[in-house]
């Protein structure tokens, strides 16, 4: 009798296994660049939380920082991140450059595409006026795809 392969477990969360893909230096580079004051709620706090807001398709700012004060030990295992205050999460919304987001979107399509040849395919055969918004949906397809694609590997 001929056994199906597992997808392979992981014991990482999909916000750690996402905030794996980006390069550490990264936050902080682009931190340095456009030149952000952290004290408390650091770049790569502020990073995680945004995409944590994401995967739970959070429908404003409370909703991100109680589910991230329910669950900051783990936080805390993504590169020392730390669950923000409502107040400091608005804060680093309200003053820090939307061009740091920008370009870190940039630079992990950039890194992605180097990674996965596959993504620059999709995206030159795409139509010349892509919007940010598509290029999003792209770029986030593909993120998750490079996520299971190792457990999905094992599969015959």
């Amino acid at each position: 009798m001929k056994r199906s392969a597992t997808p392979a477990r992981s014991q990482a969360t999909i916000l750690q296994q996402m905030c794996q893909l980006i390069p550490g230096h990264l936050v902080n580079k682009l931190a340095k660049k456009y030149g952000v004051q952290a004290r408390s709620f650091t770049p790569w706090s502020h990073v995680g939380s945004i995409l944590f807001g994401q995967l739970i398709r959070a429908v404003g700012l409370n909703d991100v920082c109680d589910a991230l004060g329910a669950h900051s030990p783990k936080l805390a295992a993504i590169r020392a991140a730390t669950a923000p205050s409502r107040n400091g999460l608005s804060h680093a919304n309200k003053t820090r450059p939307a061009k740091m987001a920008q370009e870190l979107f940039w630079e992990m399509l950039d890194h992605l595409q180097r990674q996965s040849p596959g993504l620059q395919t999709q995206l030159t055969s795409a139509k010349p006026k892509l919007s940010i918004i598509s290029l999003g949906v792209l770029y986030s397809k593909h993120f998750l795809g490079l996520l299971f694609s190792n457990s999905t590997a094992h599969l015959n």
